[in-house]
């Protein structure tokens, strides 16, 4: 039989095995509060690091999409003024030739006239010639005839 003292003993052996128990529970529930909170630290560092990361590659891309859209805006503009420059190019050579053809035309034009208004005078001065010649025969005729006649006159009245 289990005397007083044997039960007395055990009980107090159970109180200290049951509050060694609790403290080393309550030890334990300190460490693994700890290292949760460790880890949750490191998993917030490391998530806070990942979105800085993540931020920075999306910053980075942003500003390379942008360089190469300037990039290509650039280009575009002087492919844009390179072929302005070249139609104006073309319109001046255009325009240029346009002009010579035009003035070539007009000294052309004014060739023929001239040549039309000596040809013109030439043959007036020739009608005019012609004329004064023929008024010149007409005349001569007219005075020959006259002439004649006076002495076809003189003839008759000496017969």
């Amino acid at each position: 039989a289990v005397t007083v003292a044997q039960q007395a003993e055990n009980a107090t052996a159970i109180e200290s095995l049951q509050s060694k128990h609790d403290e080393m529970v309550a030890e334990m529930k300190t460490e693994h509060q700890a290292e949760l909170d460790k880890v949750s630290s490191q998993s917030e560092q490391a998530l806070e690091a990942l979105k800085h990361d993540h931020a920075t590659a999306i910053s980075t891309m942003q500003s390379e999409h942008e360089d190469g859209i300037s990039t290509l805006e650039t280009k575009l503009a002087t492919q844009q003024e390179s072929a302005h420059a070249e139609l104006e190019q073309v319109r001046s050579t255009h325009d240029e030739a346009t002009e010579k053809q035009r003035t070539e035309h007009e000294s052309a034009i004014a060739d023929i006239r001239k040549e039309h208004e000596e040809a013109t005078a030439a043959m007036q001065e020739k009608i005019e010639a012609e004329t004064t010649e023929k008024e010149q025969q007409s005349q001569r005729e007219d005075e020959f005839g006259r002439v004649q006649a006076e002495q076809e006159k003189a003839i008759d009245a000496l017969q």
